[in-house]
């Protein structure tokens, strides 16, 4: 009895404080409409020196993303750490980029992602509130399942908080254990009636099965009058793979922000024919970018660009991923600086990975 009535509290204090911060679900804040293509960047979350949220990075990198051509951003992501949040925090940090993403024409997507449902629609709710264009949720990633009727009623049940935005669906298998055919989701979800995900929503498609994809792609293309509205955005490296295998080109997942002037660049060069154009730009992500920030330990290394670019001190990130070693600062802006990183100049002949 003492077990229960302790959940039922805190279902009740989680919806008092999405109350307040909605200003007791007063007026819904209009969203930015769908950019087409989507280029989407998942947002890093700054911390402060003691791992504590610090959500007044968030206009500055707000204000970076755009500068650097994108238009969708991911918030609560993988690479925001969503999975080392509270919801209080999860909240703090959505509502920050809510406010400020419009400024920006930012189509922000608010993953509202747990394995608790209850949380998932309260985040959900809030998101929708607070002028969320659309949410992402993964699929319940401790007690799995691939069953898809199971998994699209679970969908719905999320998606519920926030009735009336598209859902975008978070492949995410190689982290969540859950790899499914997402094209059978898409035609599973239509069969239900899930219009959320089927005719309004997408897929954050971070799968490395490209037949999967490809069925994507050609579920949408084959009734674009009822399916149109759908986004499959495509994750995997190399980038430009991606882009014969789908018509009309829904967008792509950068990943971080920076990369956006080399991918809008890869994408020109695709569309005029020009390979030798697209490989270059490929190859300077993968073959020089990639390796320097390997060099300093990866990630962390990427957190610490902001500061550069954007005067945003994201802080160390949160345990159990690594911190960055501070005496290497000025080696990392070095070696960026001597592949033209900050100025993000077109790559003349960038060489072969290895």
């Amino acid at each position: 009895l003492c077990l229960l009535l302790m959940f039922k509290l805190r279902a009740i204090v989680l919806l008092v404080l999405v109350c307040f911060r909605g200003e007791a679900f007063a007026v819904q804040k209009k969203a930015v409409e769908r950019p087409r293509p989507m280029l989407l960047h998942s947002s890093y979350t700054a911390w402060t020196s003691d791992n504590q949220l610090n959500v007044s990075a968030v206009p500055l990198l707000a204000r970076q993303a755009a500068k650097m051509g994108v238009n969708t951003v991911f918030v609560c992501g993988s690479m925001a750490g969503f999975d080392t949040m509270s919801v209080d925090e999860r909240l703090e940090l959505a509502e920050a980029w809510l406010e400020i993403g419009p400024a920006y024409d930012l189509y922000i997507i608010v993953n509202v992602g747990t394995t608790v449902v209850s949380e998932a629609k309260l985040l959900a709710e809030h998101a929708a509130l607070h002028g969320a264009a659309a949410i992402a949720t993964v699929p319940p990633y401790y007690t799995r399942t691939t069953d898809l009727t199971i998994l699209v009623n679970w969908l719905r049940e999320v998606a519920s908080g926030a009735p009336d935005l598209p859902l975008f669906y978070y492949h995410l298998p190689g982290v969540t254990g859950v790899d499914i055919a997402v094209a059978d989701l898409l035609q599973a979800s239509e069969d239900a009636g899930f219009d959320q995900l089927s005719k309004n929503g997408g897929v954050k498609y971070v799968g490395s099965d490209n037949q999967d994809f490809l069925n994507c792609a050609n579920w949408v293309a084959a009734d674009l009058g009822k399916r149109g509205g759908v986004s499959v955005l495509y994750a995997p490296e190399p980038k430009l793979q991606g882009f014969p295998l789908q018509t009309p080109y829904a967008g792509a997942v950068l990943a971080e922000d920076f990369y956006a002037p080399t991918l809008l660049r890869m994408r020109a060069a695709y569309d005029a024919g020009n390979a030798p154009g697209m490989i270059a730009e490929q190859n300077w992500k993968q073959g020089q970018a990639e390796p320097v920030f390997s060099t300093y330990g990866g990630a962390c290394a990427k957190r610490k660009v902001y500061l550069k670019f954007c005067g945003a001190d994201l802080g160390p990130d949160r345990s159990p991923n690594p911190r960055f070693d501070e005496s290497k600062y000025d080696d990392l802006v070095a070696d960026l600086d001597a592949i033209g990183f900050w100025d993000q100049a077109p790559p003349e002949c960038a060489p072969l990975p290895g």
